[in-house]
């Protein structure tokens, strides 16, 4: 399932995409962020278990030399979320997530 998202304004600790634990097992995103300053391009795989959600980025391109948002991700009741920062003012990103059941 490929799901494309209108752009999320970022500030701290936002929510950028979620999803119940029993509809999906892992997903993959492909992220464009933004600020004032440039833009940002990663790509980010997701898992979980039921308990604990793990990422990691294995691919980063940035116009401006440095991250624009860092992600992190949590379990809360039974949703996964993964979340945003961002590293400066006025930072938005855009996302396509591919999602993959059990």
């Amino acid at each position: 399932m490929f799901s494309k998202r209108a752009p999320v304004v970022v500030t701290t600790d936002t929510i950028i995409d979620s999803f119940g634990i029993n509809e999906y097992r892992s997903a993959k995103y492909t992220i464009r962020a933004s600020n004032d300053l440039g833009y940002q391009a990663l790509e980010v795989l997701l898992v979980h278990d039921n308990i604990n959600s793990i990422t990691t980025i294995y691919g980063s391109l940035s116009t401006t030399g440095s991250d624009i948002i860092s992600l992190t991700t949590d379990i809360n009741t039974g949703i996964v979320e993964l979340r945003a920062t961002g590293l400066s003012a006025n930072t938005q990103v855009n996302l396509l997530g591919t999602y993959v059941p059990d």
